[in-house]
């Protein structure tokens, strides 16, 4: 690593504990100085922070070993948990519960901010073997990390993260936006659906009425899941077989990825001979959909694949006799998930019963207008599922980045541009 050192962060900057003015003392609260908590840092998770829940005074800083530190500064939360990172962007405090280091004039704090992230495990690890779970002033003050001795090359280094966290930053945005959107449309089409112009309805220009307790357009009936599907328990006795290497892959609720699709070579095993029992039983078709029935309640997933993989017993089968892109949509409504949680019963553990969700009911427009819905649906659960694929490629690459950028081992060009596109 030519042009680095190994530096103790005490080598690198200042450190400095926090400290709680006496919270009797009503004039020593709610002022205006930011005092950083690690409960704030949990909740901000950004590179950089604005404001803390709670704020001092004056007086709550004079008459306190509480220090005003400038912005600019590296903050990290030293207990409760260990490892949260931010950089204030006005002058701060913190309670005891944070170290702050205010790096010399020689150091890039965003580069030292990565720096840090990168060996955030490292720092956890010792701070968590500590008999108060807790990282010390003096061992983060001797706590050793990797530094290019120019400056220039930190701003470098830094500048190349921060493009690829605002990829990052800005692809979470869309994510959020399209899981909004998302959300207002099965409110919408689950409930009121789409007239023959290809509008949502509404109360105001067509008619509604209650069948069996639930106001659905004049159109719709209301169906329970045990009228309009096959519903299977794949392991009746509610027995988990036994696990058995190499064997054949027992799909859960918890296998699935965010895609949709199943975590084959990370799902549990069982014999053939458990696989030939359930294949007497059910037979598994693309489109299925699972449904969690023992400790995770509901939870559907539609079932990607067919082949040679068997069923969980914490799971059921539903097999809808029709349209199940539409009837896996209903299962996903919050209505749903409300009509569970309101009749869920509790054993040794939270369990809904094969009675209970054949028993579950939800509007059910025409046959043509399922299609529709569950179309329109999917396509924009679709565009969620690219943006977060988009996202985990941009991840990858900021680990890969980190590696190769904060060890030395890849040197950064001084005319490096648009280093991720």
């Amino acid at each position: 690593m030519d042009g680095w050192k190994r530096k103790k962060v005490k080598h690198l900057g200042t450190v400095y504990s926090g400290s709680t003015p006496s919270t009797d003392q009503i004039e020593y609260w709610n002022g205006s100085i930011e005092w950083i908590t690690p409960n704030d840092l949990s909740k901000n998770r950004n590179k950089y922070f604005k404001s803390s829940e709670r704020k001092i005074t004056q007086n709550g800083l004079k008459y306190s070993s509480a220090i005003l530190l400038p912005a600019g500064s590296l903050v990290v939360s030293s207990r409760a948990p260990i490892g949260y990172l931010t950089i204030p962007q006005t002058e701060f405090t913190t309670n005891q519960g944070c170290k702050s280091i205010v790096f010399n004039s020689d150091n890039d704090v965003e580069f030292q901010y990565y720096n840090f992230q990168y060996n955030i495990e490292r720092l956890k690890q010792i701070g968590e073997g500590t008999t108060f779970s807790e990282v010390s002033k003096k061992f983060l003050e001797n706590f050793e990390l990797d530094c290019p001795l120019v400056k220039t090359e930190q701003t470098r280094i830094a500048e190349i993260l921060t493009t690829v966290d605002n990829c990052i930053s800005q692809t979470n945005a869309v994510i959020k936006k399209c899981q909004c959107i998302l959300s207002g449309l099965m409110q919408d089409l689950l409930t009121k659906g789409i007239d023959d112009n290809g509008n949502v309805r509404s109360e105001a220009s067509h008619l509604f009425i209650t069948k069996k307790g639930l106001s659905v357009p004049e159109s719709w009936d209301v169906k329970t899941v045990g009228e309009i599907s096959l519903t299977i328990d794949p392991q009746p006795d509610h027995r988990t077989p036994g696990e058995v290497k190499d064997g054949v892959p027992y799909v859960g609720i918890s296998d699935f990825l965010f895609d949709g699709s199943i975590n084959i070579n990370k799902c549990r095993r069982v014999s053939a001979q458990v696989f030939q029992e359930h294949k007497e039983r059910y037979t598994i078709k693309v489109g299925d959909i699972i449904f969690g029935k023992i400790g995770t309640i509901g939870a559907p997933k539609q079932l990607p694949l067919s082949g040679n993989y068997t069923l969980s017993a914490n799971v059921i089968l539903i097999q809808p006799f029709d349209t199940p892109s539409f009837f896996y949509w209903m299962l996903r409504h919050p209505n749903i998930q409300r009509e569970i949680n309101n009749t869920i019963h509790t054993t040794t553990q939270p369990a809904f019963g094969m009675q209970k969700i054949r028993a579950l009911k939800f509007a059910y427009p025409g046959e043509i207008e399922r299609k529709k819905i569950g179309e329109i649906l999917n396509a924009a659960e679709n565009d969620i599922k690219l943006e977060q694929l988009k996202l985990s490629k941009l991840q990858l690459i900021k680990t890969g980045l980190m590696q190769d950028l904060l060890t030395g081992k890849v040197k950064v060009p001084e005319n490096i541009l648009n280093p991720v596109n």
